[in-house]
């Protein structure tokens, strides 16, 4: 989404769903990327599109699951109040040691890059705190799938 877009622009949201299928995309093949989310259970229950386009997504995340290079949890709504409660954020590795991890946001209007150490190491110490308060991934897709089959 370009700055001066909003979520309510169809072209907006159309090229960002084309960057995420894109990305998606690197989960298969040859060398395909390592994944490891987070997800809280409110983005799995929070209806958008309707029940058949709910179901396909929670299909598409068990298949994902099912990939040795992803790894899946929910955190549950249990865990109350949780380190990761200000918004949804993407840690971006690269396999070179002394390549610093970079982290991705989201905001209102567009994307935010934390490219300094001090801040991507902080996000990384919220990340961990928040998997270890999300459920194990085998708890997840069966979390996952009785929300599918509820749909």
């Amino acid at each position: 989404m370009s700055a001066e877009g909003t979520w309510d622009d169809p072209d907006d949201i159309e090229r960002m769903a084309e960057i995420k299928q894109k990305r998606q995309g690197r989960l298969l093949g040859e060398r395909p990327l390592q994944s490891y989310a987070v997800i809280w259970e409110a983005a799995l229950r929070q209806e958008v599109g309707g029940p058949a386009v709910m179901r396909a997504q929670l299909e598409r995340l068990l298949e994902l699951t099912e990939l040795p290079n992803v790894r899946l949890q929910v955190l549950p709504f249990r865990a109350g109040a949780h380190p990761c409660i200000a918004g949804p954020f993407s840690i971006i590795s690269f396999a070179e040691d002394e390549t610093l991890d970079v982290v991705q946001s989201d905001t209102i209007t567009g994307m935010v890059w934390v490219e300094n150490e001090v801040d991507s190491n902080a996000y990384s110490v919220l990340f961990d705190r928040t998997s270890r308060l999300s459920l194990a991934p085998r708890d997840s897709v069966t979390l996952i799938d009785s929300l599918r089959k509820e749909m």
